[in-house]
Order: structure tokens, then sequence, then C-alpha cells
């Protein structure tokens, strides 16, 4: 036998197994270069998403930018992200997909069995689907998604740390599409950014809000105080100057007459303090949740009497045209001062706030067991944006450098928000479509 045969054959094998060798190691580079490069994408994704995050004004730019993303990872890939909110499907960001299928898709309720974004969000946990046409998940949906043009579609729960699941992330491909272990790994890396941009988006909002509230309550303090610096100043000089004439008997004996005017100044003063103080007071008692109720049934026309002629004097001041109109035969149930209180606020107001020659419109009306009435005065109103503010302390849209009777140091409609509530009842406040105001407030029928 030829020794070289063996040899050749030996020299063959070998050259054969350094060739599949160097294959493997270059085949292994390329794998690790690919993943490499997946990393990096990723990276450089997330560090755009975080950016965005730290100066997006809505959560839609976030959704945009992690869906372009994606996309930009996996090019053949349609990226979405379904938020979800009282177990249904609402649409965040899914550009790629054709608007009639984003509008389907609005409001379903999730569920195993609703495509692979309900069934995701409802099982907590990835659903892979291949094939859209042969899914038992996509049997109601297979008309929609061959029109939309998708055949896969891989869905992944975006779950915060206490189990609730605030989104899916899915990617949605033209064709069927068996996942890769890579990019498996990349939505699921995709859906965890995802989770935390949301929740942090999130957060600063909530935070956001709370600056605002608390520098709108600055600003009422610093109103009220401006509005209280004026509202005591006022009486106070009065009550120090006409009580400084009466005790130094400036114009002679104290028998003379002019000395009555001065002592019915000091006593209107002395009033008009007394109701600043009561009004802080009630506004406290109202905090404290210390409102003692007796509850009754209690005509309406006799406290809307009571409350009309206690503003007898300012209503003939201006000329007021007060119209009653229908309803006023119904009764409430009730508590009879807080009643009054409540009817004398609201009448208060619209005097106020309401032109010389004005009219105030009074009405009632009893629907399902509530009975609401309404005070329409044909004031200046409150700015739209302002509306949802009426109600609050120390809020008020009057000009803090009024000196007539229009000045409010924004206590009033605040308790009377405080005891409607307190009475199972509401107010509501809106503007009328021309000019004027309307408060309606409604509270429990009196029992038969």
């Amino acid at each position: 036998m030829d020794w070289h045969v063996p040899l050749l054959v030996i020299t063959v094998a070998l050259a054969a197994l350094a060739a599949f060798a160097l294959w493997r190691v270059r085949h292994e580079q390329r794998v690790i270069q690919h993943r490499v490069a997946i990393i990096s994408a990723r990276e450089a994704a997330f560090i755009g998403i975080l950016q965005r995050l730290s100066t997006a004004r809505k959560l839609e730019d976030i959704l945009l930018e992690t869906v372009h993303a994606i996309e930009r990872i996996i090019p053949d890939c349609i990226g979405t992200i379904q938020l979800i909110q009282d177990g249904k499907i609402r649409n965040g960001a899914a550009p790629g997909l054709p608007k009639f299928y984003n509008d389907l898709v609005e409001g379903l309720a999730i569920g195993e069995g609703v495509g692979s974004c309900g069934s995701a969000a409802a099982l907590h946990k990835p659903v892979i689907v291949e094939d859209v046409f042969e899914h038992p998940y996509w049997v109601p949906y297979k008309e929609i998604a061959r029109q939309a043009g998708v055949a896969a579609c891989w869905s992944y729960p975006v779950i915060q740390h206490d189990g609730t699941v605030i989104a899916t992330f899915a990617t949605y491909y033209r064709t069927r599409r068996t996942p890769s272990e890579d990019e498996l790994s990349t939505i699921r890396a995709f859906a965890e950014i995802l989770r935390l941009a949301i929740e942090q988006f999130r957060n600063r909002v909530v935070l956001m809000d709370a600056k605002d509230a608390a520098q709108s309550a600055s600003r009422a303090k610093s109103r009220f105080l401006s509005m209280m610096s004026h509202e005591l100043r006022t009486p106070l000089n009065a009550i120090i100057g006409f009580s400084d004439v009466l005790r130094l008997e400036l114009f002679g004996p104290r028998d003379l007459p002019v000395y009555r005017d001065y002592a019915d100044n000091i006593h209107h003063s002395g009033r008009h303090l007394l109701e600043l103080v009561n009004q802080i007071l009630d506004v406290s008692r109202v905090e404290a949740g210390k409102i003692d109720l007796r509850m009754e049934n209690l005509p309406l026309p006799s406290a809307l009497t009571d409350v009309l002629q206690i503003e007898g004097g300012a209503i003939l001041k201006k000329a007021l045209r007060v119209h009653i109109g229908d309803g006023q035969e119904l009764s409430v149930r009730a508590d009879g001062q807080s009643l009054r209180q409540l009817l004398l606020n609201v009448v208060d107001n619209a005097v106020k706030y309401s032109p010389t020659g004005g009219t105030i419109e009074i009405g009632a009306r009893q629907t399902n067991g509530r009975v609401t009435v309404s005070v329409v005065d044909e004031g200046p109103g409150v700015p739209p944006d302002k509306l949802d503010q009426l109600g609050l302390p120390f809020v008020s849209f009057a000009d803090p450098e009024m000196v007539d009777s229009k000045q409010s140091i924004g206590l009033g409609l605040s308790i009377s928000r405080a005891l409607a509530e307190a009475m199972d009842g509401e107010i509501r406040f809106d503007n009328r479509p021309e000019r004027g105001f309307k408060v309606e407030i409604t509270l429990p029928a009196a029992r038969r």
C-alpha cells in the first residue's frame, strides 16, 4: 500500500477542519459584531428616549420617539404602543398603521383572544403571533389585518412594579415572521425602558401639578392678604377717627346731631369687621369639619324671603330688579341656618356684581328627587379658564384696588360650596352665553 494515500487523506481532513474552524470563528465574530451592534443601537435608542423624556411636554412625544427607535433597530417592523386604561386599549403611538386600524382598536376591552396586544395585557405575558391568519387570538380580526397589510404581531405587556399593565409594546410585520432571540430580547428591553419613561413622565406631571397648586395657593394667599389689609384698615380707620371726634368733642358737646352720624359710621364699620371675622371663622369651622347640621324639610319661599329682606337695601340702592321664577313652592331637605347662609352668599354675590338697574333671576326646579335653585345676574362673569377655581378659599377675581361694594376676599363662595356639600348637595358656576353669571345650588328634595 502506497503510504502517500493516508497522508493525503489526513492532510485533506486537517485542511477541512482548519477551514471549518476558521469559518466558525468568523461566524462567531459576525454574531458577536451583530450583537454588539444591536446593544449599541439599543443604548443609543435609550439615550434618545431619556433625552426626549427630559424635554417632552406630552406623553405622545416620548411614545413616538420609542416607536421610531425600534423601527430603526428592526427595519422591517412597524412599532406600536397602546396604552391600557380602565381595562381598555387607548391609542398611544402607531404612526405606521392605517388610521382606520387605529380607530378600530381604540376602546377595545382587553382579554385573551383580543389580538396580540389585548391578550398580552390581559394575560400579563408576551404574546408572539407569527401568523395572524392562523392564530386563534386573531380569528375576529383577520379581515382587518388583511386590509391593514399586516401578517405577524409580537406584543409585550408593560407592567408596573405593582403588577398593573399600563401599556403594550408591539411590532407588526408585513409577512409571516418568526422572531430571533436577539429580536425578542430587544423588544423586551424596549418594554422595560418604556415602563420607566411612562412612569417618570407621569410622576413629573404629578409634581408639576403639585407645584402649580402650591403657586396658586401662594397667589391666593397674597390676594387674600392684600384684600384683608384694605378691608380691615378702612373700617378700623373710620372707627378710630370718628371715636376720636367723639372722645375729644372736636365739634362741641356730644349732644350735637352730628355725633349721631359718627356713631352710625362706627357701628357700620364695626359690623363690617364682625362680618369679616365671622367669614374667616366659618372657613376654619368648615375645614375642621365642625358643621353641626339639623336636617329637616324646609320650604324655599321662606328662606328666599329672609335672604331678599336682608339684601333689600343693597337691591334698592342699585335699582335692581329681582325676578322670581317658577318652582318657588318647592321644599328641600336641609339645615335651616346653613340653607339661609348658602342662599345669602349666592344672592349677595349676584347683587355685588350686577350693574346698576340690572336684573337678577331666581328660579327652582325638581328632578329625580333633587331640587336645583338657580341665581342668574347680568354682571361681568368670570374668565372661562378661571371657573374651576371658584369656590376655593381666598380666590376672588375682584380687583384688589377696588374700594366699592364689589370688594371681595374670596370666602363667600368657598363657604357656600362647603355648606352645599355638607348637606349632600353641590354648587355649580357658569357664565351666561352673552353676559352675566349663573350659580346653581342642588340639594335633596324634601321627604314626604
